[in-house]
């Protein structure tokens, strides 16, 4: 950008330098578009090289000095804090829906939305380690209780495998939707950009611990009664849990998927038969995969432990 001349404009030449910042931002506009690959926030027409203050496609106003500047909190870690810049992130992509989408038109990095979904898929997963260690050691009666005394290598073992796989299918649902974001019919740049937004739709599953802890804090309180005597109330408390719960759940995965839905119409611009499709088909992966994870996988392995411990 030319830097503006020192000296004083006189009146007769102050027509000349009202308009000299307009024809600055026109350069700089210029060398925005020429630099880098932008999309215009209302219909994804790509800028580049476009000199233009308007989007030659939709007419819309464009400006590049705020379209080209990353806009996501979690991009700001380093000056905000990480956890403050995560959750902003989270609140932004479920609150803020217009100004989420808007970061289809700017450059987005993979690596950023990766460490992003990681740490989603921690926040969802840490909570059931106290919840797992208090179902287990909460009853001296359990089955859990005996496999502990008389099968402690089966106990760890199954422990750990299905510790594993809960964290494999954590991993696995937030990375497969990204696999439909990458059709050959756009640009490769905003194919990377869809890529890494489908991993920031992830972000409602960051209220996940919240039915989690219900669920401890309502199986810590009837630990131990007489159901007998606080039968009614038991009944009541574990109804309202699992209620409160199964809400809780489906509505952040109805939220997730819709985040996922408008992002690859906007993104990908789907056609109403492939936008139908994405909406009905990826629901159907994640519980093929959910079983293939959660239930296939343990039984395999406990199968094989039975069969290992038959033998010897």
């Amino acid at each position: 950008m030319a830097d503006a001349p020192n000296n004083t404009p006189t009146p007769a030449h102050q027509g000349d330098a009202a308009q000299r910042p307009l024809s600055t931002q026109h350069s700089a506009l210029s060398t925005s578009s020429s630099v880098l690959d932008v999309s215009c926030p209302q219909c994804s027409y790509n800028l580049r090289g476009i000199d233009s203050a308007r989007c030659p496609e939709c007419g819309y106003s464009i400006d590049f000095r705020k379209l080209t500047a990353p806009q996501l909190p979690w991009l700001h870690r380093d000056e905000i804090g990480r956890v403050r810049a995560y959750w902003r992130t989270v609140c932004t992509a479920i609150l803020r829906k217009k100004k989420f989408w808007e970061e289809m038109s700017r450059p987005v990095r993979l690596r950023d939305a990766q460490q992003f979904r990681w740490i989603t898929v921690l926040v969802v997963y840490l909570p059931l380690i106290p919840l797992s260690i208090a179902v287990v050691l909460g009853d001296p009666d359990h089955a859990f209780s005996w496999l502990m005394d008389n099968e402690p290598a089966v106990f760890v073992i199954g422990a750990i495998v299905v510790h594993l796989c809960a964290l494999l299918f954590l991993a696995g649902a937030t990375g497969l939707p990204s696999y439909f974001f990458h059709p050959k019919r756009i640009p490769v740049e905003q194919q990377n950009r869809a890529v890494a937004l489908s991993y920031y739709c992830c972000a409602p599953l960051a209220w996940l611990p919240v039915p989690s802890a219900m669920v401890l804090i309502t199986y810590l309180v009837l630990r131990g009664q007489d159901f007998d005597k606080v039968f009614i109330l038991a009944i009541g408390l574990i109804l309202a849990c699992v209620m409160f719960t199964a809400y809780f759940c489906v509505r952040i995965a109805v939220e997730w998927l819709w985040e996922l839905s408008s992002l690859h119409k906007r993104a990908t611009q789907s056609e109403s038969v492939r936008y139908g499709l994405f909406f009905i088909l990826l629901p159907l992966l994640w519980v093929a995969f959910g079983g293939v994870v959660l239930l296939g996988v343990p039984l395999v392995v406990g199968y094989v432990a039975l069969v290992v411990g038959s033998l010897s």
